[in-house]
């Protein structure tokens, strides 16, 4: 069986340009579209330069490199040099998946409804859901109101009837012509949208025409709950925030991009530009939308001109994101 992604001689065997960004294809700006990230205008990941590409090469050929684990219970920053750890440089960030699932579910459960006891299901929105923006303060702004905020999802909680798991609720046609070119989102970043399940559509479907059949007005359920609604707005992206501003929450500590640095600078100097030449993200974390862009682009201000920074993201399907 092949090594795994987090094999430090395998990393450093594999050709540099099986770890340069791939370049997303252009996609129809402002659409809805199912299961994606909603991004109005994508940013296309830029080539890189030939100073960074001679940089990875470097940092491959001396076998170095930085490895960034955030996982279910904290995120560590591993630095190597010649397939060894140095172990004295690694940094841990007490932060991970499940520390982001419990703030999720204790800022809903005070802002909306009492989630306490739906660890499994706020665990399962936030894979779905949370994003991480690359401009907080301004999407804070943009999110109030939260009734005409773009970065709401409504999600239909499990009935225990047809609905077992909770699925996110289509956006409206307005919020859709809102992204669409000429509307008021138009260019807007936002997070994910999952469809909605295909077993959902055929029974609203067989409900709605059998209240056609008994004449009812269209949309109302006779003899049944109205369905419950969980609103989730800035939540999605504020909660992965904390990995970045972990002070946000009370931990004293250093964000992933700082965490870097204290961990490249507890290294020989020497080092420096072999480790910042290959900085390798994994873990469930590193899945998040948006997480690899923003951490490159913090990183990229805290580092010296002179070293070229290179972040390698492993390419993960949207299957396979569970923290």
């Amino acid at each position: 069986a092949p090594a795994p992604f987090f094999s430090l001689q395998y990393v450093c065997r594999l050709p540099v340009q099986s770890l340069l960004p791939q370049q997303q294809q252009q996609q129809t700006p402002n659409a809805y579209q199912p299961q994606q990230q909603q991004t109005s205008s994508p940013q296309q990941q830029q080539p890189l330069s030939p100073a960074a590409v001679a940089a990875a090469s470097a940092s491959k050929a001396a076998g170095a490199g930085i490895v960034i684990d955030a996982g279910f219970s904290a995120c560590y920053a591993v630095p190597f040099y010649d397939g060894q750890l140095l172990t004295a440089a690694v940094r841990r960030l007490n932060l991970g998946g499940k520390a982001l699932t419990n703030l999720l579910k204790e800022t809903v459960s005070y802002r909306s409804l009492n989630m306490t006891d739906e660890g499994l299901l706020m665990e399962r929105l936030k894979d779905q859901l949370c994003w991480v923006s690359q401009h907080a303060i301004s999407d804070l702004h943009i999110s109030q109101p939260a009734a005409r905020s773009p970065h709401r999802r409504d999600v239909a909680l499990p009935d225990g009837v047809h609905n077992l798991r909770g699925y996110v609720k289509p956006p409206t046609p307005d919020v859709q012509a809102a992204f669409n070119p000429g509307g008021k989102f138009a260019g807007l970043r936002t997070g994910p949208w999952p469809a909605k399940p295909q077993h959902i559509t055929d029974v609203e479907q067989r409900e709605a025409a059998e209240r056609a059949q008994k004449g009812q007005e269209p949309g109302r359920k006779s003899g049944a709950a109205a369905e419950q609604v969980l609103q989730l707005n800035n939540e999605l992206f504020m909660t992965p925030e904390a990995l970045f501003r972990p002070c946000d929450i009370g931990l004293q500590q250093a964000g992933l991009p700082e965490l870097v640095v204290q961990c490249v600078s507890a290294c020989p100097p020497a080092l420096a530009p072999l480790l910042y030449g290959q900085v390798i993200l994994t873990g469930g974390c590193c899945n998040l939308p948006g997480l690899a862009e923003r951490f490159e682009t913090e990183l990229r201000q805290l580092v010296p001109e002179e070293f070229e920074v290179v972040v390698v993201a492993p390419q993960v399907s949207p299957g396979c994101r569970a923290l």
